[in-house]
């Protein structure tokens, strides 16, 4: 299965004291989410720049 790392994706938040929107780095681990946060360190992963 593949890893793939979201850097920078813009993530909307539901969590009460948090931002609506985050700019954050995404860990996908084949069909699920592994990681969401700042600075996300893995490896054997295909990173994606997110944005514009």
């Amino acid at each position: 299965m593949s890893r793939v790392l979201l850097r920078g994706a813009r993530v909307v938040t539901m969590a009460p004291g948090r931002p609506d929107a985050e700019h954050v780095d995404v860990l996908v681990d084949a069909d699920r989410i592994a990681a969401v946060g700042a600075d996300i360190e893995a490896s054997g992963v295909r990173a994606a720049r997110s944005g514009p």
